[in-house]
Parts: structure tokens; C-alpha cells; sequence
């Protein structure tokens, strides 16, 4: 489940009823960022990372949702991409 606060401070719920697989969830992180919703995108990839580390596709996507370099940097070191 995936949880952001809307304007008045309350968690909503952003896919919980949609699914609870990681494959799933990552093919909607991916579709967001498509879309141009970085945010939910991030959101949504933030949920895969909790519950695999270690997913280098979702660290790849991730990349795509920063701005600052250092942390764009990471992203790619934890994907496992080589310049």
C-alpha cells in the first residue's frame, strides 16, 4: 500500500486495493512516470524498494524521478548501471 498526505494532512491511500504485488506495483511506478506523474511514480517506487531492496529496475525508474545529482547517482550505483 502506498499512503501520501493529501492537503489537509490526512494519509490517503494511493493503490492498496489495486494490487500487492511488487511486479505490479513497479509496472504502475513505471506508467506514472510515463505519464509525466513523478510523484506518484516516486511514491509508488518508494513502496517496491521497501519491499525489495535490491530491485535494480525500480532503482533504474527512481533515477528518472530526482532532480539532484548526488542522489540521481545513487540511484544508478544501486541499479547496478555502469557508465
Amino acid at each position: 500500500m502506498v499512503t501520501k498526505m493529501d492537503g489537509r494532512g490526512n494519509n490517503k491511500n494511493m493503490f492498496s486495493n489495486q494490487t500487492d504485488s511488487v511486479e505490479e506495483a513497479l509496472q504502475l511506478g513505471i506508467d506514472a512516470i510515463n505519464r509525466g506523474d513523478l510523484e506518484l511514480g516516486s511514491d509508488i517506487l518508494e513502496w517496491v524498494l521497501e519491499r525489495e531492496p535490491q530491485n535494480e529496475i525500480a532503482w533504474l525508474w527512481m533515477a528518472c524521478t530526482v532532480d539532484d545529482e548526488a542522489k540521481k547517482r545513487e540511484c544508478y550505483i544501486r541499479s547496478g548501471f555502469k557508465r
